[in-house]
């Protein structure tokens, strides 16, 4: 019977190929606005994902008017809701 070929130790196996990283479509802002809730506690400055606005938050003035689609981003988070 015939063994199995064996590998020498120095022919390693190549390293599997790299995949790009996913590509993700830029987010854009149309101008439309929505209004949100913050329900968190302390006092927080959220950077929007498209349009790279600051909006301020805290107790004393939770509700902000907000880029629709910053806001869409804000809202998957369960620090917001819509109003």
């Amino acid at each position: 019977m015939r063994q199995p070929t064996a590998t020498p130790a120095t022919q390693a196996a190549a390293p599997p190929a790299r995949s790009a990283p996913p590509v993700v479509p830029a987010l854009r802002s149309n101008g439309a606005t929505i209004t949100l809730q913050y329900i968190g506690l302390p006092a927080i400055v959220v950077r929007g994902q498209a349009t790279g606005r600051s909006y301020a938050f805290s107790a004393a003035q939770p509700v902000q008017q907000v880029d629709a689609v910053d806001g869409a981003a804000m809202l998957r988070t369960r620090y917001f809701r819509a109003r």
